[in-house]
């Protein structure tokens, strides 16, 4: 009898059969992390927070904007989407914070330990919730995007301000917010799996975002202008822009940018969540 044909060696044969596939144990894991996410407070108070403050600004920025005389006026719509999307800046801040909690929420009441036991493969685990990140927040993220940009463009249109809504770069700019702000809500996740805190995630993403390019800005001239325009905050708001301001890379280039901050981002998540203990 060989090894094949013996009481064991069959029940191998059996349980490779049984045994789920890399692509069935996503799929499952993933329909795991929507019913925990959907259950929670969080994901709906983060969402709707990003929601409340995207279309609050895109009316209150155009609408209280000093635009001056005709001139002003026209220099003030020379980037009118931008103006609209004033929203996008704050608004990023929600969807990293969701990112975040997506894994910091378990590690700190500890049903870290029961996710990994259902999918003792941490990689599938953590690619889980980034895949459900991603599919929750690109639709929202489009859609609240372009509803923000159409209530910021009616705003400057009502204060006389020349827009161009028919301009095809508006529906660039549009798709690039709602890109930026799916790879920052990423970022988010990639922070959480990495620091396993969420107070230590945001300080992180905010340093990133927002005090890194200041600091930036404190260098010789030189130096600043060279390395601004490759920093995770402004290769993304490159993506919005309808033309190429000084300072920025061109739309596409900031978006690749700011993937393969995400991409090393999430990578160095996925080594840390697959090495060290639970």
């Amino acid at each position: 009898m060989t090894p094949a044909d013996s009481p064991a060696g069959l029940i191998d044969d059996r349980l490779a059969h049984v045994r789920p596939t890399r692509r069935r144990q996503l799929r499952n894991a993933v329909a795991a992390e929507w019913v925990k996410a959907r259950s929670v407070p969080s994901t709906w108070t983060a969402l709707g927070t990003f929601t409340v403050i995207m279309l609050a600004l895109s009316l209150v920025i155009p609408l209280t904007r000093e635009v001056g005389d005709a001139a002003a006026a026209a220099q003030a719509g020379a980037q009118p989407v931008a103006l609209a999307l004033s929203g996008v800046f704050m608004g990023q801040v929600a969807l990293a914070l969701w990112g975040a909690l997506l894994v910091t929420g378990e590690f700190s009441s500890r049903s870290i330990t029961t996710s990994t036991l259902a999918v003792p493969q941490r990689q599938v685990l953590l690619g889980a919730k980034a895949v459900l990140l991603v599919v929750m927040t690109a639709p929202l993220a489009l859609l609240i995007t372009a509803a923000a940009t159409a209530l910021g463009l009616a705003a400057l249109d009502s204060r006389n301000v020349p827009v161009d809504a028919g301009d095809p770069a508006v529906v660039r700019a549009v798709c690039g917010g709602a890109v930026y702000l799916t790879l920052v809500a990423v970022l988010g996740l990639a922070a959480g799996a990495v620091l396993r805190s969420t107070a230590a995630a945001v300080v992180c993403l905010t340093g990133v975002l927002f005090l890194l390019p200041v600091l930036i800005g404190l260098l010789p001239a030189s130096i600043a202008d060279t390395v601004s325009p490759w920093l995770p905050s402004q290769a993304g708001q490159a993506a919005i822009q309808l033309a190429t301001p000084a300072g920025y890379l061109e739309p596409l280039s900031g978006v690749l940018v700011l993937f393969a901050y995400t991409l090393a981002a999430l990578a160095t998540g996925m080594y840390r969540v697959v090495k060290r203990d639970v």
